[in-house]
């Protein structure tokens, strides 16, 4: 289920398992600070633009990492697929100097074992997060239309909904369609060809 006014986005970062006290724990990454995410296309908040997006240490308070967050397997929300949440207790947050680690106690449900078992073996790549901001106020997202892509910084965030350990971090999930996928591709080839172009006219003033 999607949620109204919700930015997904996903990162590729190393998901691992502890145990403690006989608990089994889904370790990961769920946002990174002070780094530029891949090219993505967003048609509401960034308006119609491609962009790349970075998220700053002061977007996340520690107020806000008192607010109820959740885990959920596969991207899937439901109440099957609940892997833990903070205000129960079966999920933590930290903050830390390079972004924000969870660590979630899996469940003895067939999903959470599946789960458990997936990131012992490596095969959880790495981790989404889906969070509420609001793009059109410059106190909490600065945006920088002259770049290109467009250049956006996070400087506030005003809730975290969860933190979910992901098979295939790809593209930000706040568009990601075939249509999205296909307007980045597009973007990729117009930019060759535009410095192609560049090239040839420096060419020609050399003749």
């Amino acid at each position: 289920m999607k949620i109204e006014n919700a930015e997904y986005r996903s990162i590729e970062a190393a998901v691992s398992v502890e145990l403690k006290e006989e608990s089994k724990h889904i370790v990961g990454r769920g946002i990174t600070f002070n780094e530029w995410s891949n090219v993505m296309y967003d048609k509401e908040s960034v308006g119609n633009h491609l962009f790349r997006e970075m998220i700053l240490p002061e977007a996340v308070s520690d107020e806000l990492l008192r607010g109820d967050i959740k885990s959920f397997a596969y991207h899937e929300r439901s109440g099957s697929h609940l892997l833990g949440r903070t205000s129960s207790g079966t999920m933590t947050v930290s903050k830390r100097q390079d972004g924000v680690y969870y660590a979630v106690q899996t469940p003895e449900t067939n999903i959470g074992r599946d789960a458990y078992a997936q990131a012992e073996r490596g095969d959880l790549k790495g981790s989404s997060f889906i969070f509420l901001t609001d793009y059109k106020d410059r106190n909490k997202v600065e945006i920088d239309y002259s770049k290109t892509p467009v250049e956006v910084k996070i400087r506030k965030i005003d809730r975290i909904i969860s933190m979910d350990p992901v098979v295939d971090p790809a593209y930000s999930r706040s568009e990601v369609s075939a249509r999205s996928i296909s307007v980045i591709e597009q973007y990729s080839q117009e930019l060759k060809r535009k410095d192609d172009y560049i090239k040839k006219l420096e060419e020609y003033k050399t003749i």
